[in-house]
């Protein structure tokens, strides 16, 4: 009902989500319905959590925890609509989520408890020798000059839970990252195409 309604109000913007790039899709039985979406934008990837009441960015790390196969899974068939209307709230929330970034930055807005609190993570990690001083120093000048986003931010905070390779790795990884968001973030011509794609709902 929800995806007929956006398609009869909003018959441009459907077509658009239909004729995306299709990527490897894949259906899986659950107890909570869920869906987790890949996408490439302008080249950069998005990793996000969809489910009834919310959408959300998430990790590499908790995405690539997700596509492993289990060897007791019960793979359903696709439904087309569902996974197009997971793919639109995901696509949706992605530009949102940078509409208000780069609202955000001109006008000066940093979350200054969440900034302190990443530099705090930061100096801990650069103690262990998880990260050397230049790519320290990187971080902390595009934190305090609010060129880093609050996704990167988070991304940078849940970091703790995971093992010091898996942290070196990532630090690397957003950083990286954060400079590509840069440049789509001047672009207003957006590229976007599914990479991965996995529902997780209930079987019959």
């Amino acid at each position: 009902e929800e995806l007929r309604e956006f398609r009869d109000k909003n018959p441009k913007e459907f077509k658009k989500i239909v004729e995306l790039k299709e990527g490897l899709s894949l259906t899986r039985q659950a107890q909570k319905e869920s869906a987790y979406v890949v996408l490439d934008i302008n080249g950069n990837k998005s990793y996000v959590y969809v489910d009834e009441n919310s959408v959300k960015p998430i990790s590499f790390i908790e995405i690539a925890e997700v596509f492993k196969p289990k060897i007791d899974e019960v793979i359903l068939e696709n439904n087309k609509e569902e996974i197009e209307l997971c793919l639109k709230k995901a696509i949706d929330h992605f530009k949102k989520e940078k509409k208000k970034e780069q609202q955000d930055r001109a006008e000066g807005r940093v979350d200054d408890a969440l900034s302190k609190k990443t530099i705090a993570y930061l100096k801990g990690w650069l103690k262990r020798k998880l990260l050397d001083r230049e790519l320290f120093k990187k971080y902390r000048e595009a934190i305090r000059d609010g060129t880093i986003g609050v996704i990167s931010l988070n991304q940078i905070n849940q970091l703790h839970k995971e093992s010091e390779s898996k942290i070196k790795e990532e630090l690397l990884t957003i950083i990286t990252q954060q400079n590509r968001e840069e440049e789509i973030l001047n672009n207003k011509d957006l590229t976007i195409q599914v990479v991965l794609f996995t529902l997780f709902k209930k079987g019959k």
